[in-house]
């Protein structure tokens, strides 16, 4: 644990750990944010227990900033190199690319930044430089009461509101206008940054582009579920796809009901899902790596026809494996890999991961052909840490199915995946695919 210098203390713990804090108290709304924080039962962001003589805190896999009325916790992310290591995950696994543009975050992160104020500074760069080439605009349908008649007169408005009155029209008509779903989205993002930046020179941008782009559009009537489902990129907007990633990262870890919430924003959460981070990479880097192959990578495959409901012929549930590589020419060839963001070079896989593993290796595997295989990739804490395998034997000792566990050291994998050449971890996973997919091996 580390204790910064600050305007209120901050305290440092990794992901996976915990720490007492001795004579700290929580206010009410202090509270209510742990309480939020706290649901979930397993799948809880981060626990706070208030005892006796203060706090105790438990951090899970998720990371960011939790910022109290009284202290600060930062969560940081060791496995993935730092605060700055997880920039660089984020840039690989949202398929921006986009760090190389944006060198003023490395020259931040040697301050000591914290994690949510080194995002906010990568979006603001990415608004200032879609700023320099300027915002897009479109036809949009507007109502109005103007002093002239314009596009389509509204007559039964104008009865009921204006009946014998002719100095203002009710007009319905199309307007050329920066007021559109890709420029709120945006300042979406930015409202939500402009009272949480604790470093002066990113909030003194932050609120500059706030005031820019305030002037263009506004959030009334915005829904942002329906935004993020309904656009689409093209030609005419493709430029707004890299500043979206990180509006919707912002968006997502601060909680998107949050933005008309009332209050002060001095007590929030911005928190990642390593979990969720950890399979956007796998699925990317595995596409890379098999780039040249005669295979398909595909995320979260749904399949409802494996637990099957007997006595009512229906499916029962659905299985949906993080990725499933199918073979191409081999229909039904197909390898299930789970990430699973946990330190399993350290400690035993746990039970239940094998169980679910085990049940994709025998509802995917080529039975008449291959040995139902499946993958687990999780992060290492070594360069140096090996793969495991696991067998399901057979009363008679035979080998029935096979569980690969693949450790990966995620700085070097990012380093190795920006290169574009094929490192020799990448090889021996590329070679343990194709072995799994590729050799005739029968059953028994």
């Amino acid at each position: 644990m580390n204790v910064s210098a600050s305007t209120h203390p901050v305290y440092t713990l990794s992901e996976w750990r915990s720490l007492d804090l001795k004579g700290v108290t929580l206010t009410e709304p202090d509270q209510r944010l742990a309480s939020q924080l706290a649901a979930g039962g397993m799948n809880s962001r981060l626990s706070l227990s208030e005892m006796r003589e203060g706090l105790h805190i438990s951090a899970k896999s998720w990371v960011g900033v939790v910022r109290f009325h009284q202290f600060e916790i930062q969560i940081v992310p060791k496995l993935v190199g730092g605060n700055l290591g997880l920039i660089d995950l984020i840039d690989f696994a949202s398929n921006i690319d986009g760090l190389a543009r944006y060198p003023a975050v490395r020259t931040l992160e040697g301050s000591g930044t914290g994690l949510f104020d080194l995002i906010a500074l990568l979006f603001v760069e990415a608004c200032e430089r879609l700023a320099r080439g300027g915002f897009l605009s479109d036809y949009i349908e507007v109502e109005d009461d103007l002093p002239t008649l314009r596009g389509r007169l509204l007559s039964d408005r104008q009865l009921l509101r204006r009946f014998g009155r002719v100095d203002r029209i009710e007009c319905r008509f199309d307007d050329y206008r920066a007021d559109i779903d890709e420029n709120r989205i945006l300042l979406a993002a930015l409202s939500l940054c402009a009272g949480r930046v604790s470093h002066s020179a990113v909030s003194v941008r932050v609120r500059r582009m706030l005031a820019i782009l305030s002037e263009v559009c506004d959030l009334e009537g915005l829904n942002l579920r329906t935004a993020r489902t309904s656009l689409v990129y093209g030609r005419m907007n493709e430029q707004y796809r890299e500043p979206h990633e990180l509006a919707w990262l912002i968006l997502d870890a601060l909680g998107i009901d949050d933005l008309f919430a009332s209050g002060s924003p001095r007590c929030f959460a911005f928190l990642l899902d390593m979990n969720r981070l950890f399979e956007s990479f796998v699925t990317r880097w595995l596409r890379q790596i098999l780039d040249d192959e005669p295979f398909q990578v595909t995320p979260q495959r749904r399949d409802r026809t494996i637990l099957w409901h007997a006595d009512e012929a229906r499916p029962y549930a659905a299985v949906i494996p993080d990725v499933v590589i199918e073979r191409h020419g081999a229909p039904g060839c197909l390898l299930p890999i789970d990430a699973k963001y946990k330190l399993y070079d350290q400690r035993s896989i746990a039970a239940s991961d094998i169980y679910q593993t085990f049940l994709y290796a025998y509802a995917f595997g080529e039975r008449h052909k291959l040995r139902p295989t499946a993958l687990v990739l999780h992060p290492a804490s070594s360069i140096d840490s090996q793969p495991t395998r696991l067998n399901v034997r057979r009363a008679g000792g035979t080998t029935s199915g096979q569980l690969q566990l693949f450790p990966i050291h995620i700085p070097t994998a990012l380093s190795e995946a920006k290169s574009k050449v094929l490192s020799s971890i990448e090889m021996r996973l590329k070679n343990l695919i194709s072995e799994a997919l590729g050799s005739d091996v029968s059953i028994g």
